[in-house]
């Protein structure tokens, strides 16, 4: 069975090439490479898989050719005829080949002789000519001599071409010398030489690759792939020509040099091949592969650092358009930071905020929140609160500083653990958070936390969602009172604020989820315990089949951009180890 890999002349036309690239039959054979004259003896081929842009890598699994004698027949004037005394010629060549068709030319006595019948032998050199053989063909042949044997001498046959003209059919015998006569005869054991000296016009071969090798032909020079110095013949069956490590180097570099190149790129991949040989001949293919996929590293080839808290982390991916990958390779490290997104705080909307409550020097801001007990554990349980994150943004540079404080009478009361002083950049738009120098023990289910915001410098927005204006307290006299907000300065919604608490022991393994840029499609990546250590994970693993989907439904030329999520409720630091995208290189054309 013939792979799926292109093989073709490497200077066929580009039309041709395109036709072939979309899976149209072409006019010539393409497994059938035919070595003609003038000497060298040489046929150039391309083993190939259509090019595919936007690639950054090939991997090639397999590269291969079979191949054996091919049928093909010449005429050869590369013979010597010398005359037997009177009965027959000897017809000799340079070198061992096999004889498929004679035409001679001879004078028959009148009238014929009765059971005559053209007789080729077998013959060898001796004392500077030739002595001849067994009988190996005659024409006529003999018949069975049992209901268990073949026609004696058959194989052969005559045709008559028009005056004494007639074409000797031999079924591509092999040898050097043949000893060629007519005689006379009912058996074979009674055939006898007659007189007559028959003269050769034509004798033409199954021609059989003499000294046939196969070179590769690559940027570093040429390489000698397989040879076989003596005549291939038919009987030697199939012969293997692997070269897999370097069709990797010579695509890879051929990849390389048409991403490169602002030239119109070639719509195939390929290696290239020379057939040479020393004799006129034709090598069939019988079996060829070029087995490999295209590697795309969207992330770029550096790895990746994310803290993953509560709220998806943005994965931009660079892949082809409109191409699905085969198969992915995402390979994660993480560590678990010991807290995790306490149960009454919600995940983010999926949609960015579209305003909240400006925090400044005269005006601080304050969000209620209850902490929600840990699994199992009732209202008035006691756990330990690690850090809180506030969606801010900061127009230009500013100084945040967050305070937890203890409800008194519905508003902010005395401060329940050190300020937190956060720098935020001048156009920073993000979930900011603040991590407590040491947890703090609080009670759950029960009183509210409150978390209050100043700035020391510049002008920060507190983000908001849509919905009733609810937990919300500002005071412009730096904390002394507390009331409600101006509806009129804040039309949005609860601010968007979560708490983290300490998680008891040692942790479970965290749920990392993979989801596209709505948050529709979601699938968890599965994580084994790194060996030695109680807070650390890997995936090795591949991004969920509703991803691969997504990157080939994206429009465009080239490479465009697909954003992908990675959220957990657990604070984690991910490390994006490697992420890789595999590409059937014929998915275009199917």
């Amino acid at each position: 069975m013939i792979a799926s890999a292109l093989f073709y002349p490497a200077k066929l036309a580009r039309a041709d090439l395109v036709s072939l690239v979309h899976g149209q039959p072409l006019s010539i054979p393409l497994d059938v490479v035919q070595l003609d004259d003038p000497a060298p003896h040489r046929a150039e081929r391309e083993l190939a898989v259509p090019f595919l842009p936007g690639m950054d890598d090939i991997e090639v699994a397999e590269a291969r050719l079979a191949l054996r004698a091919g049928s093909r027949q010449v005429d050869t004037e590369d013979y010597k005829v010398t005359a037997n005394g009177s009965q027959g010629i000897f017809l000799s060549l340079p070198a061992p080949a096999r004889l498929r068709k004679v035409e001679l030319t001879y004078t028959l006595p009148a009238p014929p002789p009765p059971n005559l019948h053209v007789v080729v032998r077998a013959a060898t050199p001796a004392n500077g000519g030739f002595t001849g053989g067994a009988p190996l063909f005659a024409e006529p042949s003999f018949g069975r001599p049992g209901p268990m044997f073949s026609p004696v001498l058959a194989g052969m046959s005559a045709s008559e071409l028009g005056g004494n003209r007639r074409l000797l059919t031999l079924p591509s015998v092999l040898g050097q010398a043949w000893l060629i006569q007519l005689a006379v005869g009912t058996s074979a054991t009674e055939l006898a030489p007659q007189d007559i000296v028959p003269s050769v016009q034509r004798v033409m071969l199954d021609a059989t690759p003499r000294n046939l090798s196969v070179v590769l032909l690559g940027d570093a020079g040429e390489v000698k792939l397989w040879n076989n110095p003596e005549a291939l013949l038919p009987d030697a069956g199939e012969q293997e020509v692997s070269f897999t490590p370097l069709a990797s180097k010579e695509l890879a570099a051929t990849l390389a040099r048409q991403n490169a190149s602002t030239a119109t790129a070639s719509p195939t991949l390929p290696v290239r091949l020379r057939f040479d040989a020393d004799t006129v001949s034709a090598v069939d293919i019988t079996a060829r592969a070029l087995v490999a996929e295209y590697l795309v590293r969207p992330l770029g080839p550096d790895r990746l650092v994310q803290r993953l808290a509560g709220s998806p982390v943005p994965l931009a991916l660079q892949a082809p358009a409109g191409l699905t990958p085969r198969s992915s390779q995402l390979r994660l490290t993480v560590k678990h930071l010991g807290r995790e997104l306490n149960g009454a705080s919600p995940e983010p909307p999926p949609a960015p905020p579209g305003g909240g409550v400006r925090v400044d020097q005269a005006r601080q801001v304050a969000a209620a929140v209850v902490p929600a007990p840990l699994g199992g554990a009732a209202a008035g349980s006691v756990l330990r609160l690690a850090s809180a994150r506030l969606h801010l943004a900061a127009a230009e540079a500013a100084e945040a500083v967050l305070e937890l404080r203890a409800d008194v009478a519905g508003s902010p009361g005395a401060a329940a653990a050190p300020p937190v002083v956060r720098q935020l950049a001048a156009g920073v738009s993000d979930w900011i958070e603040f991590e407590l120098a040491e947890p703090v023990a609080v009670i759950a289910g029960q009183a509210p936390l409150w978390l209050t915001l100043r700035v020391n410098k510049g002008q920060i927005r507190w983000f908001a969602v849509p919905g009733p204006v609810t937990g919300t307290r500002v005071s412009t006299d730096r904390g002394q009172t507390w009331g409600p907000p101006d509806a009129r300065l804040m039309p949005a919604g609860p601010l968007l604020a979560q708490v983290f608490h300490v998680v008891p022991g040692p942790p479970a393994a965290p749920e990392i989820r993979v989801q596209d840029g709505g948050g529709v499609s979601k699938a968890t990546v599965a994580l084994t315990a790194a060996p030695g250590s109680g807070t650390e994970w890997v995936a090795d693993g591949a991004l969920p089949a509703a991803a691969h989907a997504l990157l080939g439904a994206r429009p465009g030329q080239g490479k465009v951009t697909t954003t992908l999520q990675l959220f957990s409720r657990s604070a984690l630091d991910v490390t994006v180890e490697s992420l890789v995208l595999r590409y059937d290189p014929f998915a275009m054309s199917a």
